[in-house]
C-alpha cells in the first residue's frame, strides 16, 4: 500500500507539472504583489521579454526561451549582461600586474577597488586614467568593487601581466537571466525565487 500511495503522489506531481500552454501562441504571464507588478511574455517565435515595474525602479530583459518537460528556460540577449564583457589578457616584459578598466564607451573608469585571487586583505585602486599597478604576482581571479557592486572574473590566459577590461555598471534597470529555469506547474509558471506568474 506505500509503495501504491508514493506512485498516486508521483502521478499528481507529473500532472500537475505537465503544460497545457500552446507554446505555438504569443503567451503571457504577470503576478502581482503589493509593491510591483511583473509580466513575462514568451513569444510563439521563441523570444521573451520581461518587464518589473516598481514604485522606485523598473526592471527589463529581453532573450530567447526554450521548454523542455514541465520546465522553461531564459536566455537573456548579450546587451542585458553586466560585469566584464570584453577583456585583452597580454603577457609582457614587466615586473609588475597593470591594469587598464574602462567602460563599454572606451572612458576610463577611476576608483575601482580591486581584489586579486580572493585576498581580502589587500585592495587597489584605479586612478583617474583607469589604470592600477602592483607587483608581479600570478592572477587567477580578479574581483572589482564599485558603486556598491561587485563583479568577479576568471582570468583566461595563466601567465597575464597586462589587462585591458571593459566594465559595463549594473544600473538596476536590467536584469540578465543566465539560462534560467522556470517551472510550470499546474498552468502556472514558478521563477526560481518561487514567484507565481498566472497566465494573463
Amino acid at each position: 500500500m506505500k509503495k501504491v500511495g508514493e506512485i498516486l503522489v508521483l502521478l499528481i506531481f507529473l500532472v500537475g507539472c505537465k503544460s497545457t500552454f500552446d507554446f505555438d501562441k504569443d503567451l503571457e504571464f504577470i503576478c502581482k504583489s503589493e509593491k510591483s507588478t511583473t509580466t513575462l511574455s514568451l513569444l510563439k517565435n521563441r523570444k521573451f521579454q520581461y518587464k518589473n515595474i516598481e514604485e522606485l525602479a523598473n526592471q527589463y530583459s529581453s532573450g530567447i526561451w526554450s521548454s523542455t518537460e514541465g520546465k522553461i528556460s531564459l536566455l537573456s540577449n548579450e546587451y542585458f549582461k553586466t560585469g566584464i564583457i570584453s577583456s585583452e589578457e597580454k603577457n609582457i616584459d614587466s615586473n609588475e600586474v597593470t591594469m587598464v578598466i574602462l567602460d563599454m564607451e572606451q572612458n576610463p573608469i577611476q576608483n575601482v577597488s580591486v581584489v586579486i585571487n580572493r585576498n581580502d586583505k589587500v585592495n587597489y585602486q584605479s586612478n583617474s586614467k583607469g589604470i592600477l599597478s602592483f607587483p608581479f604576482e600570478k592572477v587567477k581571479t580578479i574581483s572589482f568593487y564599485y558603486l556598491s557592486e561587485k563583479y568577479n572574473y576568471e582570468v583566461k590566459n595563466s601567465v597575464a601581466n597586462h589587462f585591458k577590461l571593459n566594465l559595463k555598471i549594473d544600473d538596476r534597470s536590467t536584469l540578465y537571466f543566465d539560462n534560467e529555469i522556470w517551472i510550470i506547474h499546474n498552468n502556472k509558471i514558478i521563477s526560481p525565487s518561487k514567484r507565481i506568474f498566472k497566465i494573463k
